[in-house]
């Protein structure tokens, strides 16, 4: 991932809105053109999706970056959607309100490609922000499908642990492989030649497969699910172990294989009173 920290020459104050001092000159863009760009993006839309070819390219933040603020300092965008967990979301957009501690705390657990140092500059902007408008903030929401969290490992373990001691072992030689990809995507492992050979997803599968067949197996009092919207799945920690094995799995009881997008995305989407009419 590149952390690089270098700044670009500064053009503009920091809190001159949309600029900002590390992508002010957003590689090979002028301003002008990012101006113009911005402007036929938020003609007549109320949501604007931004990807990328690449990850964890500066250049490509940078006009990224500029875009989006461009888009709610002169277009009236007040939605930042990104693509990682609705608890993520979640600390990101109380930062970005004024809740405590940094940009790089808030980041913590976040989706690697989001832990860099020009997306925690990218965050202290959306807080200067809201600072100078209190009434109409930008506020962040997260649109990945649910996924497993270190909690989840552990609940499952615990679970087996009181359950089927006998079977811990082998609970526990499933997930191991699995806890692996937090650290480095399973992808990439493949690519790097350091993958163990079997689908990570085999190995989930049969981690549920273990903790179904166990005693007592599906009486666990599970978390009635939110009302259907894209950010309101329940946070690991309320999960059952069946549930959260689900998640491990990739399944959900009842519900079809969860997929997340292949590419990462930005979208924007502007404020009720600065909506263009229809």
């Amino acid at each position: 991932m590149n952390t690089d920290t270098t700044a670009p020459r500064r053009t503009t104050p920091s809190r001159t809105y949309p600029s900002g001092p590390r992508h002010a000159d957003a590689g090979p863009l002028s301003g002008a053109a990012l101006d113009e760009l911005a402007g036929r993006l938020a003609d007549g839309a109320t949501i604007v999706g931004i990807g990328e070819s690449t990850r964890a390219a500066r250049e490509t933040f940078g006009v990224r970056d500029q875009l989006f603020r461009r888009l709610v300092g002169r277009h009236g965008f007040r939605a930042l959607a990104v693509q990682d967990s609705a608890d993520v979301a979640a600390r990101l957009d109380g930062y970005v309100r004024g809740g405590g501690g940094s940009a790089a705390s808030a980041l913590d657990g976040a989706w690697r490609p989001w832990r860099t140092a020009e997306m925690a500059e990218a965050l202290t902007w959306m807080r200067e922000f809201n600072q100078d408008h209190p009434d109409d903030p930008i506020r962040i929401f997260g649109v990945k499908p649910a996924q497993a969290q270190p909690d989840d490992y552990d609940a499952v373990l615990d679970h087996v642990r009181a359950s089927a001691p006998e079977r811990l072992a082998q609970a526990a030689s499933y997930l191991g492989l699995i806890r692996t990809a937090h650290h480095t995507d399973e992808h990439v492992q493949r690519a790097r030649g350091t993958h163990p050979g079997r689908p990570f997803a085999d190995h989930a599968r049969d981690a549920l497969a273990l903790v179904r067949s166990l005693p007592g197996a599906g009486t666990a009092s599970r978390t009635p699910r939110q009302p259907k919207r894209s950010w309101a799945w329940p946070p690991s920690a309320a999960r059952s172990p069946e549930s959260a094995a689900c998640c491990v799995s990739g399944t959900a009881p009842g519900t079809s294989r969860w997929r997340s997008a292949s590419t990462t995305e930005i979208s924007v989407s502007p404020s009720s009173r600065n909506r263009p009419r229809t």
